[in-house]
């Protein structure tokens, strides 16, 4: 991926075009984020970003429809919809949602273009899904839910399911969850599409833990971070082990719980994924306090917390602070 990336941007530039250049640039902070560089994705997005012309580039101008014919949605939107995911992960979450609801802006100004509606609300919804917003994952998914069936569109419609399967577990209702994410995953089998499996997987695997399923949530978990070593789709990694470690510190195997955070926390630093990496230590500084080793969980979360934005009052920064201050 990363590869063809790198190819395409290096022969757009030797052809000097703008409108592929700010596209390779787009392409390779894509490829990054995904195999899991955060840190390395968001300067290319941000290039990308600065080159982008709205006149030049959107969707009334030449080029912008020559764009949009070939990669399958306006190009603007690609950069704000990635954007908003590679800075969700490195730890900005007020730039993350600006970057997402530009997205969506941009999608909704656009007259007779469903694919990139569809391609902003999905992107979108999972930008809000990793800040844990479920009020506006609710709004998300709808929209998608709602666009998608009247289109019947599987792909999309799968989508949707997930977005919403996470969501309906937070509000506690984990067997309606576990249905969602299976009737997700039987639509998705019509298209053979593979990506984002494992971050979806793990949903489906935290869906079942919150609806006592274990033995289901383990297989759904190593299947997960299977595909996720396979397809070199890894950007959830951190998440997954975290989760894993959640179901179980549940299930009462603290010892292996703390061998999955401290994995999450070694793989979300490699990455420089900030976010995941203060989802993980607040977890493990949790079962750090409940163990009596407050001292080590305090400051442990405190450097995390001090390496991201947390002027945003998120629930990962709220849970974050309470847990630090409860420690002092």
């Amino acid at each position: 991926m990363l590869e063809q990336a790198e190819e395409f941007l290096t022969v757009a530039e030797r052809q000097d075009e703008g409108g592929p250049i700010l596209v390779g640039h787009r392409l390779v902070g894509t490829s990054h984020l995904i195999m899991g560089y955060i840190s390395r994705a968001i300067a290319p997005l941000d290039q990308a970003l600065v080159r982008y012309d709205p006149d030049k580039h959107g969707a009334n101008s030449r080029t912008g429809q020559n764009l949009r014919a070939r990669f399958g949605q306006d190009v603007g939107i690609g950069i704000y919809a990635y954007r908003s995911w590679a800075l969700a992960l490195a730890g900005r979450p007020a730039e993350a949602e600006q970057s997402a609801d530009a997205a969506l802006d941009r999608s909704s100004a656009l007259d007779r273009d469903d694919q990139s509606r569809f391609y902003a609300l999905w992107h979108a919804g999972m930008a809000y899904v990793l800040l844990r917003n479920a009020a506006r994952v609710a709004a998300i998914d709808s929209e998608l839910m709602e666009l998608a069936n009247d289109r019947g569109l599987p792909y999309w419609q799968a989508l949707a399911h997930f977005l919403r399967g996470w969501r309906v577990t937070r509000a506690g209702q984990a067997t309606t969850a576990v249905e969602l994410f299976h009737s997700g995953f039987e639509l998705w089998a019509k298209t053979g599409s593979r990506i984002f499996r494992p971050i979806c997987l793990a949903f489906l695997a935290d869906a079942h833990a919150a609806a006592d399923q274990a033995d289901l949530a383990d297989q759904r978990f190593r299947e997960a971070l299977r595909i996720a070593a396979g397809t070199g789709e890894r950007w959830a990694e951190p998440e997954i082990h975290r989760l894993y470690g959640d179901l179980l510190a549940r299930s009462g195997n603290q010892a292996a719980a703390i061998s999955r955070y401290k994995r999450a926390l070694d793989l979300a630093h490699e990455q420089g994924s900030r976010w995941f990496e203060l989802r993980t230590a607040t977890s493990l500084a949790r079962l750090l306090s409940e163990r009596g080793r407050r001292t080590e969980a305090h400051d442990l979360l405190l450097n995390v917390y001090q390496s991201v934005d947390t002027r945003c009052a998120t629930p990962d920064v709220t849970d974050a602070r309470v847990l630090i201050e409860a420690g002092r």
